[in-house]
Parts: structure tokens; sequence; C-alpha cells
């Protein structure tokens, strides 16, 4: 299995996690770029928990911010499952 990248998270309370990127994505839609990554913590239904953010470059730092938008989430969602669809079938 190929290694994932490692990015920095610092969260709204100020702490900071590594975790493991799982997609990066540009949606024309809204213009905007975003980041899908893991901090392999597993629900009570056993599955992986999956976060997502838009990333915005402010003071040529990169800056994960919350999705805004139900509409947003749609198309973020539609691109995760359209990435694990093609993931099955590559094997």
């Amino acid at each position: 299995m190929k290694e994932r990248k490692k990015i920095n998270i610092v969260t709204t309370d100020g702490q900071e996690r590594i975790a493991d990127l799982l997609l990066d994505i540009h949606l024309d839609s809204t213009g905007k770029d975003y980041v899908l990554y893991t901090f392999h913590e597993v629900d009570d239904k056993g599955l992986e928990t999956i976060y997502a953010s838009t990333v915005e470059n402010r003071d040529n730092e990169e800056v994960f911010i919350d999705i805004a938008t139900e509409e947003e989430w749609t198309e973020i969602k539609k691109v995760m499952k359209e990435t694990i669809k093609k993931n099955q079938q590559n094997g």
C-alpha cells in the first residue's frame, strides 16, 4: 500500500495534529480547492472518519477552512463516491 502524504492540521482549539491526506481536489462549480484527510478515527459503525476542508492561501500559507454550504458538501461527497468506485474497479 502506498504511503500517504502527511499534513499538519491546526484544530479550532489551537492543537496541532498530523493527518493522512486522502485526496486534494478542485471543484469548478465553486472555484475552490479542497482537501480530504483522516486521523484514522473509527466511528461507532466501524467506519473511518474522513474530514474535508476548503483550502485558502493566506499570506503565502495554506489555511484549511470549514466547508460553508450544503451544496459544497454535496459536490465533495459526489467526488468521494466516484473516487471510491474508481479505486474498487482498479483493484
